[in-house]
């Protein structure tokens, strides 16, 4: 696995509006290359967005799963699994 450190989207505070257009377009590119790929994330919460030089980079697949395989019983972080 790849090491990735820097500070996480919770930990950054207030993004300028520059920033938090970066942002919403990164992520939800990331998220699109994963449904394109057949997978749920499940878990997309500001502490599994780091930011690093080049923008934010998504972490933390440990709940993802494949959309063929998604039930109503999937997992994740309750406050966090509308968006998928």
């Amino acid at each position: 696995m790849e090491w990735i450190d820097g500070p996480t989207l919770e930990t950054i505070g207030k993004l300028s509006p520059a920033e938090f257009d970066a942002f919403v377009c990164q992520s939800l590119s990331a998220v699109d290359a994963l449904h394109q790929a057949g997978w749920l994330h499940l878990d997309l919460k500001p502490e599994n967005f780091i930011r690093r030089a080049a923008g934010f980079t998504l972490i933390d697949f440990g709940s993802a799963k494949p959309i063929a395989g998604a039930k109503a019983d999937l997992k994740g972080s309750v406050h966090y699994m509308a968006p998928e």
